[in-house]
């Protein structure tokens, strides 16, 4: 007889492979006829938009826009900018994949280097590193169980477990809008070259079955003040959007932001100060775990006959970390010998590496300073920060600069301050559970040939091991002994 165990399922997205890739490429751009020839690149700053994503049979298309500002020295010593832009296109391959299936991005750049090729032309090198991970609509077990009918003699062990479920994944363009107002004064912005943004999340709060995502925007603009020398701004616009996650539990959740498309321009307020308008088009990508008991069969045997059985893998998930690992920063670098004046520095972090037990991400610093000659001149530095406390098997989502302070002091540069590296853990248990009994009824046990009493002087067993090597139950047990006996009564189940 064969005995096939039912399999209750409940809707979940299932998680693909996670892929990981690294593409680089370049860009060129011409001064203009009316500006001067290039003396010398002073900095670079770039960024990515996210175009599109497609997903295909064996792979997902992800489509993006790079672009980067190159501030720039004249033969005059002037200072001047140029912006240019860049498509390019990854593919993702993937062993298993489906059409319906919805893919998940997160990517920065990870090297970014402004050469001059000729004094009217400038090249910019891009290195952008990316993960991606595609969902598929599937169903994950929440219970194993026995068909209905009498099946005598017949005793099975059941287990009940925690798992994560991934019960909604969704994404979601949005558009922040708003007008900022700039600071007044002698070193204020009064031109922008470059913008920096940053998405941080906040929190989520649940809603029945909608979740609220909050979080914050970072805008750094990088240009010249009224004397055309280096200037910062910097504003934090807060935001919220609700999602419907089809869920009234939410236990978990990981939220990715990606910028599609970004619009900066002056504008005059009522008051006639200047401000900016900022429109920042993004896609929201959101994941939400909840948890849910699974019962499955750890063993099973018979009283009547042998038994037989065939067991299924599981995976179940058991937690999603996200985590953040800050690394201060404390170094000196040397200033140039010809430095009479630092007049500018801008820092970025480049890709992590990894070697063995040693992580590390290199930090570049690029200066702007007057020379003994009264002339601008720049220069570069580079250095190699230790990051503890990450899981080796983390997956990166982003790093980042959270600030840096550049101090002269003496003949060196002081720097200080810190950086983050944003990172996902998935820890996961293989479950087994009988998925099959084969009952030999042809072949049952003899009540003759054993006794109908056994005495046991109990060790380390547990009452399920003694009630199966000697063809009894564990209620059987209970009844006929008292709870902390050493010498057991083990009656055969009739």
């Amino acid at each position: 007889m064969e005995i096939k165990l039912l399999q209750k399922e409940s809707p979940a997205w299932i998680a693909g492979d996670v892929i990981h890739q690294q593409v680089s490429f370049h860009a060129e751009a011409v001064v203009p006829d009316t500006a001067e020839d290039v003396q010398e690149i002073v900095w670079t700053r770039g960024g990515l938009l996210l175009k599109g994503k497609e997903p295909g049979l064996h792979a997902a298309t992800v489509t993006g826009e790079a672009w980067a500002s190159v501030l720039y020295l004249t033969e005059t010593g002037h200072l001047e900018s140029i912006r240019l832009r860049k498509e390019f296109e990854m593919v993702f391959e993937a062993e298993t994949s489906e059409p319906e299936a919805l893919p998940q991005l997160s990517w920065y750049l990870t090297g970014l280097q402004g050469k001059l090729l000729n004094p009217r032309k400038l090249s910019v090198s891009f290195e952008v590193q990316a993960t991606l991970r595609s969902f598929q609509r599937g169903t994950t077990l929440t219970e194993t169980s026995l068909p209905e009918g009498e099946w005598k003699g017949l005793h099975v062990l059941k287990d009940q477990t925690g798992t994560l479920a991934l019960t909604s994944v969704s994404e979601k363009p949005f558009t922040l809008r708003e007008q900022l107002p700039l600071s007044m004064g002698q070193d204020a912005l009064a031109q922008f070259d470059a913008e920096e943004l940053r998405f941080s999340l906040l929190g989520t709060e649940q809603v029945g079955s909608r979740c609220i995502v909050k979080g914050e925007l970072q805008l750094q603009l990088l240009g010249r003040d009224s004397s055309n020398q280096p200037a910062k701004s910097s504003f934090h616009v807060p935001f919220s959007q609700l999602l419907d996650i089809t869920e009234d539990t939410l236990d978990q959740s990981l939220v990715w932001i990606e910028p599609n498309s970004v619009y900066l321009d002056w504008a005059e307020n009522s008051a006639g100060g200047r401000s900016l308008d900022l429109e920042v088009h993004a896609l929201l990508q959101f994941c939400a775990y909840s948890r849910r008991e699974v019962i499955t069969f750890r063993d099973a045997y018979s009283t009547a006959m042998p038994l037989e059985s065939e067991s299924c893998d599981l995976s179940l998930l058991r937690s999603v970390e996200p985590g953040t690992s800050v690394l201060s920063i404390d170094a000196a670098v040397p200033m140039p010998d010809d430095t009479a004046e630092l007049l500018a520095a801008e820092s970025k972090i480049g890709a992590l590496e990894r070697r063995e037990n040693i992580a590390r991400i290199p930090l570049q610093t690029d200066i702007l300073y007057r020379s003994a000659d009264g002339s601008l001149a720049s220069a570069r530095r580079s250095l190699k920060l230790d990051v503890t406390e990450l899981p080796q098997d983390a997956v990166i989502l982003s790093q980042r600069l959270l600030s840096l302070s550049v101090d002269p002091v003496g003949n060196e540069l002081r720097l200080s301050g810190s950086a983050e590296i944003l990172w996902r853990k998935e820890e996961a248990e293989a479950v087994s559970t009988l998925s099959l009994f084969r009952m030999e009824e042809d072949n049952s046990w003899s009540k003759t040939e054993n006794p109908s009493v056994f005495l046991v002087r109990r060790g380390g067993e547990s009452l399920w091991d003694l009630a199966k090597e000697y063809r009894s139950s564990e209620d059987l047990i209970r009844s006929y002994n008292t709870e902390d006996a050493e010498l057991l009564l083990i009656p055969a189940e009739a």
